[in-house]
């Protein structure tokens, strides 16, 4: 049975494309969202081959090492992880390596579950829309809830899902999609989204419109690319951190520069 509990999420994303950070890196960010009590630490970086390129293949020995000594070092600081994984560029959710591809990514999680991570979060985003272009009769967004549903039954706990539409500007080419994910998805996950657009300079309404509109009556976490700049290297926005004062659960995805980010956290 799936356990549901209310959530309170703050805290950092390792979401973004690029260099990836140091262990030692990822530990003095632990240290800063402890100083400044923010709960969490997303580890989901996109250039990392075991998280998305190679997702179906466990990391070598010194990955799990350095891996289970930054869960410890999370956990000394009270500070809750959440590992990704992202299969969605070439996982068979319609073919015949359907049950192939899951007995892979419950084996990817099951890993990181036994190296220390606290949750885990199952990412669709970023990829290209192969479901309906297969011709398939199924619903794209209720192919990949049912993935979501089912990786959180086989684990027996909640996950976090980010799902391909993941913004509003992504569902203007997609219009079903949502509609048909939130149908599906269990309300006992924790859903991700980054709100209007992908970066949104303002929220100013907090989520409770957003739920409304997208039917959610689970838990909602925004994943806010406000000081991201992979999308764009040269730009670097260290500014204040405003129109965001009605969200409590909401993660902070920014630039992979340490010195900067333990700066934008504070």
């Amino acid at each position: 049975m799936l356990k549901s509990n209310k959530i309170n999420i703050t805290g950092y994303i390792e979401g973004y494309y690029g260099k990836l950070l140091s262990w030692e890196e990822r530990k003095k960010i632990l240290k800063t969202l402890a100083d400044c009590n923010l709960t969490n630490y997303f580890f989901a970086p996109k250039a990392e081959p075991f998280h998305r390129k190679f997702w179906r293949e466990l990391p070598p020995k010194s990955f799990s090492i350095a891996f289970g000594e930054f869960c410890d070092c999370a956990k000394k600081l009270e500070i809750s992880t959440i590992a990704g994984i992202s299969p969605g560029i070439d996982f068979d959710f319609i073919g015949s390596n359907k049950q192939i591809d899951f007995q892979f990514l419950l084996r990817k999680v099951r890993y990181f579950l036994d190296h220390g991570v606290d949750h885990l979060a199952l990412l669709i985003d970023d990829v290209d829309d192969r479901v309906t272009r297969s011709g398939s009769t199924l619903s794209e967004g209720h192919v990949h809830a049912s993935l979501a549903n089912r990786l959180a039954q086989e684990l027996g706990t909640k996950i976090f899902v980010v799902p391909r539409v993941y913004a509003d500007e992504i569902a203007r080419s997609s219009p079903d999609y949502l509609k048909a994910f939130i149908s599906e998805l269990d309300i006992r996950n924790v859903l991700i989204y980054s709100g209007k657009e992908i970066v949104s300079n303002k929220i100013p309404e907090g989520v409770s419109p957003l739920m409304e509109k997208l039917d959610w009556r689970g838990d909602l976490v925004v994943w806010d690319n406000f000081y991201a700049n992979d999308y764009c290297p040269r730009r670097l926005f260290v500014g204040p951190w405003l129109g965001r004062d009605y969200i409590s659960n909401i993660l902070i995805n920014p630039t992979g520069l340490v010195q900067t980010d333990q700066l934008l956290l504070k």
